[in-house]
């Protein structure tokens, strides 16, 4: 099924706002050293973003993600992250947006 690259299972997207998403951390999500994989760190952002500037095109509009700069604070072994994200600004070609990522807050 298209679009499911991060399941609705592992994370839910809050229907109050378009962006902020949740995920409870569970050992599908831990790389090899137990740790949260940085894929899906990135994932829980780039959906975020994606819902956030999709909730401020026009319907003729789609968007794709032409780059991401990501950085990891902190190695997460359990509990719930979640992610926010913020439209900074959209252009007519280009909207950057911010997305953040935490542990426990």
């Amino acid at each position: 099924m298209r679009g499911r690259l991060v399941c609705s299972a592992c994370l839910r997207l809050h229907q109050a706002r378009p962006s902020p998403g949740a995920l409870e951390v569970d050992e599908r999500h831990l790389n090899p050293h137990n740790v949260v994989h940085g894929g899906v760190i990135y994932a829980m952002a780039d959906t975020g973003m994606g819902g956030a500037v999709y909730s401020c095109l026009n319907k003729d509009e789609l968007c794709a993600t032409i780059e991401i700069k990501i950085f990891y604070m902190a190695p997460v072994t359990s509990g719930r992250l979640t992610c926010d994200t913020r439209v900074v600004h959209r252009g007519k070609r280009i909207a950057i947006l911010e997305s953040e990522v935490k542990n426990g807050e």
